[in-house]
């Protein structure tokens, strides 16, 4: 099956960063349509060049549903896909008709050093397939402390070895940005092949 992707950013940088740009020319380069979702606080941002913070959680919702719909004309079976904060909203929004499932690349599962503000609901309130790929030192949420909660069985959770949150490593590990990167996307693709 061809998917189509709608692909989110993340908090503070939009599709322009680097990241962003790699991840989209791996998908396209798999064959995969790429719809790129900008929220408006950061087309704000883009425009003025000041910095500004996203809006309330449940508008970014409701801003990907409009998209969603738009898409849904085409009959094409469509995945949303985030990189952070993206990635919570694809979670959050992964139910919505004509969607077959989520991905995120490095889901903030709690705010750095505030293990306590867990971000579960998106992950836990809906029931489509939910893929995440999180580095083993994310800071929003490493080995031990994602181990910990009770994900739902829709939901699984790779992991990529030495990564941080943005997918870096240390360069004792070896391996650059881009490397994981690519092997997030693989991994990503193998998971798309099991879904029906």
């Amino acid at each position: 099956m061809q998917y189509s992707i709608l692909l989110m950013h993340g908090s503070g940088a939009g599709h322009s960063s680097r990241f962003m740009s790699d991840w989209v020319q791996l998908l396209e380069t798999a064959g995969l349509k790429v719809h790129r979702l900008t929220f408006p606080y950061m087309q704000e941002i883009e425009r003025s060049g000041r910095k500004r913070p996203p809006e309330r959680f449940n508008v970014l919702c409701d801003f990907v549903e409009e998209q969603v719909l738009e898409l849904a004309k085409t009959n094409e079976p469509l995945l949303l896909a985030g990189k952070s904060l993206g990635g919570r909203v694809a979670m959050a929004c992964r139910d919505l008709a004509g969607v077959k499932g989520a991905v995120a690349f490095g889901y903030p599962f709690h705010p750095p050093a505030k293990p306590l503000q867990v971000r579960m609901a998106p992950l836990v309130e809906c029931s489509a397939p939910g893929l995440i790929l999180q580095g083993e030192r994310d800071p929003f949420g490493k080995v031990a402390e994602v181990q910990a909660y009770t994900l739902p069985s829709c939901v699984s959770v790779q992991w990529l070895a030495g990564a941080d949150h943005d997918f870096t490593t240390l360069r004792s590990f070896g391996q650059s940005q881009h490397q994981v990167l690519e092997t997030a996307t693989s991994a990503m693709l193998q998971w798309m092949a099991t879904l029906k």
